[in-house]
């Protein structure tokens, strides 16, 4: 088998894939190799793919839709709500766990 490097993981954190590059070879001469079908192969074949970086990302801001503008007409005010959610967006966390640089 040849068998290449693991590739970077597809995402820094919620879980992504690594890939490598398995090839059933056979030498030719000494410095000649040919890739072959796997069943040439005697042993079994490493994996391709892999799972990585399976840790949650970090708490991040959500923003939710401008509300109407009070009053209709003349100058008015529009506000929005902002949350610390979850990567998924399934839990909400205290404001706290987000990085207030970064609130919008």
């Amino acid at each position: 088998w040849f068998i290449g490097v693991w590739s970077e993981c597809g995402k820094t954190c919620d879980g992504g894939v690594r890939t490598r590059t398995v090839l059933c070879i056979r030498r030719i001469e000494p410095a000649e190799e040919e890739t072959v079908e796997d069943s040439h192969c005697l042993t079994h074949r490493p994996i391709e793919r892999e799972p990585c970086n399976d840790q949650s990302c970090p708490p991040q801001w959500v923003t939710l839709d401008w509300s109407e503008c009070t009053p209709k007409c003349g100058p008015g005010f529009k506000h929005r709500i902002v949350l610390c959610k979850s990567s998924d967006q399934a839990k909400t966390f205290p404001p706290g766990h987000c990085p207030s640089h970064a609130k919008p």
